[in-house]
């Protein structure tokens, strides 16, 4: 949790905030937009992957999430 924030999945070691949108989200983009600013200004890195992607294209979910850990790790030199 960031504040008031409930985030999708966060990995701490990493400080990466994995989001999983929603088709409400396409009607709450000023709520997105204060949220993604109070996670940026932590530090973290956020990541979105829309719910239909996940369930119809996940296979291309995961290469793009290993390849965005491998960035993430090579940004904060672990």
């Amino acid at each position: 949790m960031i504040g008031s924030f409930i985030l999708d999945f966060y990995c701490s070691k990493l400080l990466l905030d994995i989001e999983i949108d929603w088709e409400i989200h396409d009607y709450k983009l000023n709520y997105d937009i204060i949220r993604d600013e109070k996670i940026l200004d932590n530090g973290i890195k956020i990541i979105r992957y829309k719910n239909e992607d996940v369930f119809k294209n996940i296979d291309w979910v995961y290469k793009d999430l290993i390849e965005e850990i491998k960035i993430r790790e090579k940004e904060l030199n672990l």
